[in-house]
């Protein structure tokens, strides 16, 4: 189960956690459901409330696309700082 929750007063990095799987008992009227493990990114800051609760799937799936648009900007990046590039980029 993946869900994002947000109400952000400040904002001031991240933080990441893994929960384990565990059984919650709702206040309401007390009824007990069994929560699977998730990985929990929460933006750091005062006064916040903000956080995305990643099924395990949804997490390795966010890391693998994460590792590629990251591999994507560094290439992007070294093509912009390689004068040979752009050299080559005014002959064709």
């Amino acid at each position: 189960m993946t869900y994002l929750h947000s109400d952000v007063d400040a904002y001031n990095g991240l933080e990441v956690r893994y929960t384990p799987e565990r059984m919650y008992t709702f206040r309401t009227d007390g009824h007990e459901e069994l929560f699977p493990a998730s990985v929990r990114v929460d933006l750091a800051g005062l006064g916040h409330r903000a956080y995305l609760s990643l099924s395990i799937t949804d997490a390795r799936f966010l890391l693998d696309e994460l590792g590629k648009a990251l591999a994507e900007h560094d290439a992007a990046e070294s093509a912009n700082s390689d004068p040979t590039a752009v050299d080559a980029g005014k002959a064709a």
